[in-house]
């Protein structure tokens, strides 16, 4: 026989069912010790009673769940933490800094008589030699990109396309030219102290490419080539104005052919170890060096350390990169200003079809087929050097629309979780060559408005260090949000248990066992609702 289209032990198994699993939730409201959850099955309260508590726990539910997300997304958009570690971090565990002498005469008069004089040996003879000494320092429009006679220069761009080209690549390579151009280090160097002791400057600087043309660096150990290997920088020999680096620098104008900068001198840049030296990437400090003057450049640090941590969240959350971060980029050797650079060299590489002399071309992916730029390339590179001299901005600035449409989007590029920025300060002074001790960098030479003197030195031993740390580890977090649901709804760990527990084990032993749990703790009359439950199975169970 059928009853309502179902079978008979079908109905009455659903009624056993429903009754265990309404037996198993009423015993865990009433024995249960979250927040007021047994007026809900206590049979004594009335039904607006009942009404009301249900209100209630809906709202403080509603509340708890609200309040748990709010405080979630605070956590996950902010997961990191940057506090202050020590004011004591010692010198000696951080690289000195890098160091490079550009003088602000980017060609030598002496070079370009002798390039004169190679260009007449390879049959460059339609100008007299004045002439072509002059079109020689239009050579210098490559570092300023200025456009004025471009026709001249352009001419003569086309000379040097067929008389003077590279061997290997039968191109003019404008690169190795005004690398033969610049003004030599062995020229701009006369004596160099290094802890106080005098050292060989050939030996403690070299050339290097540097944005700012060939320059005189010290502890420069980025790579200039995919052969070389990363060194270790050299570390601080002592304190102070003595035991620092001292450069005494000839500043020659009667060298000067083509100069950028509206004072005859130098400039010495400050700048990571591991950087390319680009002042445009914001970590380059610049200190002008004056003729006739002493300048003393003091270095103080500032750390940051990322523990591991950090790196288990997503890259737009934590906002840095680790050097292992990018390994198909940067080989594991992921350094914020090549990144910049880099994404400065391809949107020149895309644009102008030919590489920079004054960038470096050493990262993966990059087309070093193509030719250096050249005199003909100007008018594309002088149509796009304020964009390339900007970076764009990670967030949107109202004020700054235009100069955000004109400038370079380099949105893969974060800072470092860990690193060390150099904050210089320098004080300059007239030289003083009549009041000298044995031991200056002066002793034996004769008074010259040609010469300068540098210093760059710590000076302290402690520096700064800032620790960055997730914002909260697993007990903090459990700590967090078990409190917000403890505040809200009276609930712990114990409680999860306890739904487990009256979800199987008491559900089962109410299913398949005559006993009743509320007979063993609580005597408990039945209700309307029970009596009716067991009335219909018992009924169904006759038919």
């Amino acid at each position: 026989m059928k009853l309502h289209g179902l079978h008979k032990p079908k109905l009455l198994k659903r009624l056993k069912i429903g009754h265990a699993l309404w037996k198993s939730v009423k015993e865990f409201l009433l024995t249960t010790y979250v927040h007021s959850y047994h007026y809900l099955a206590d049979a004594e309260g009335g039904i607006p009673e009942k009404v009301m508590w249900l209100i209630v726990h809906f709202i403080t539910l509603f509340s708890a769940i609200n309040i748990v997300t709010i405080a979630w997304g605070h956590f996950t958009d902010n997961p990191t933490i940057t506090t202050l570690e020590s004011q004591h971090y010692s010198i000696y565990n951080l690289p000195f800094p890098a160091l490079a002498i550009c003088s602000n005469n980017k060609l030598s008069n002496e070079s370009i008589y002798e390039y004169a004089d190679y260009l007449y040996y390879k049959g460059f003879t339609k100008y007299d030699k004045e002439k072509l000494i002059k079109m020689i320092q239009y050579m210098g429009r490559l570092y300023d990109s200025e456009i004025e006679d471009f026709d001249d220069f352009t001419k003569f761009q086309e000379i040097l396309d067929t008389i003077d080209t590279d061997k290997k690549t039968g191109i003019f390579d404008s690169q190795a030219k005004l690398a033969m151009l610049a003004p030599k280090c062995d020229d701009i160097l006369l004596k160099c102290k290094w802890g106080g002791a005098l050292v060989n400057c050939s030996s403690f600087l070299q050339t290097r490419l540097t944005y700012e043309g060939f320059c005189c660096t010290f502890n420069y150990v980025r790579p200039s080539s995919d052969n070389e290997t990363v060194v270790e920088a050299k570390a601080a020999a002592g304190v102070g104005p003595d035991m620092g680096l001292t450069i005494l620098l000839n500043l020659s104008i009667a060298d000067y052919a083509y100069t950028l900068k509206n004072f005859a001198g130098a400039s010495a840049f400050i700048f990571d170890p591991y950087e390319f030296c680009d002042s445009s990437s914001g970590s380059v400090r610049e200190v002008p060096l004056e003729r006739f003057v002493e300048t003393r450049v003091t270095v103080t640090c500032v750390t940051k350390k990322a523990v591991e941590d950090v790196q288990r969240y997503s890259i737009e959350k934590r906002e840095c990169l680790f050097p292992t971060d990018m390994m198909n980029e940067y080989n594991g050797n992921y350094v914020y200003g090549d990144c910049l650079t880099k994404c400065k060299l391809k949107s020149i590489l895309a644009l102008c079809k030919c590489i920079p002399f004054n960038l470096p071309t050493n990262f993966p992916g990059i087309d070093t087929t193509l030719p250096f730029c050249s005199l003909s390339n100007l008018q594309c590179m002088n149509k796009y050097k304020i964009k390339w001299a900007t970076y764009k901005p990670r967030e949107y600035i109202k004020v700054l629309e235009r100069e955000m449409e004109d400038s370079i989007n380099c949105v893969d590029c974060y800072p470092l979780c860990s690193s060390t920025s150099y904050i210089v300060d320098s004080t300059s002074a007239k030289l003083n060559f009549f009041y000298q001790n044995k031991g200056s960098i002066l002793t034996g030479l004769n008074e010259s408005n040609d010469l300068s003197v540098l210093k760059v030195y710590f000076p302290e031993s402690d520096s700064v260090l800032y620790k960055t740390d997730v914002l909260y580890a697993w007990y903090d977090i459990i700590s967090e949000y078990g409190g917000l649901l403890g505040l809200f709804l009276g609930c712990s760990i114990v409680t999860v248990f306890e739904i487990i527990f009256f979800l199987t084990i008491r559900f089962y032993q109410n299913l398949f066992s005559s006993s009743n749990f509320m007979n063993k703790f609580q005597k408990h009359k039945p209700t309307m609702f029970d009596n009716k439950v067991l009335y219909r199975a018992k009924f169904d169970y006759i038919q």
